[in-house]
């Protein structure tokens, strides 16, 4: 027994919880395709993101307070919300040249944040932990996502981590 829990409930739990990581089950997908997948589903409610800087600056803290991404804990949108990180990389990459890396899954978001990111040449990008940061924390606590991506638009820019750059 672990914490009042009994060791098989305790096994069933983990169980359900790692189905998606099993072997033989994939969900790696191509985070430009989930990108171009998601723009085009969230049109259909009424988001206007059309791959473009200006969707990041209003559109996505938009979705983000909405009914679509509003339950960061609830499995039903954890896809959602891995291709609202796509989406996000997608735009970035597009418009500064970026490059994927990493494995990208479009099933959990979690797992992103420490697998997929955007570089730009010596600056990685990780949209999955930001989004993931802002969902949990709530707005409160690093203001809009728009605001968010202006403050990292320097180093994108800059092509080199620019704390990193100060620091020697």
């Amino acid at each position: 027994m672990v914490l009042g829990i009994s060791n098989t409930r305790l096994t069933e739990f983990l169980l359900r919880l790692l189905k998606p990581f099993r072997r033989g089950t994939s969900c790696v997908a191509d985070p430009a395709a989930a990108a171009t997948a998601f723009a085009q589903d969230m049109r259909g409610h009424g988001f206007a993101l059309d791959l473009s800087m200006e969707s990041l600056r209003g559109e996505v803290d938009r979705l983000l307070c909405s009914e679509h991404l509003c339950h960061h804990e609830d499995p039903a949108q954890w896809s959602s919300e891995a291709r609202l990180g796509a989406y996000v990389g997608e735009v970035l990459r597009r418009a500064f040249e970026g490059t994927w890396e990493g494995a990208y899954r479009d099933d959990h978001a979690g797992v992103n944040c420490y697998t997929s990111f955007v570089v730009f040449g010596s600056y990685r990008y990780n949209p999955a932990m930001a989004l993931g940061y802002r969902l949990s924390n709530g707005e409160e606590s690093m203001g809009r996502f728009s605001d968010h991506i202006e403050r990292v638009l320097p180093a994108i820019r800059a092509r080199c981590d620019l704390d990193e750059r100060e620091r020697r």
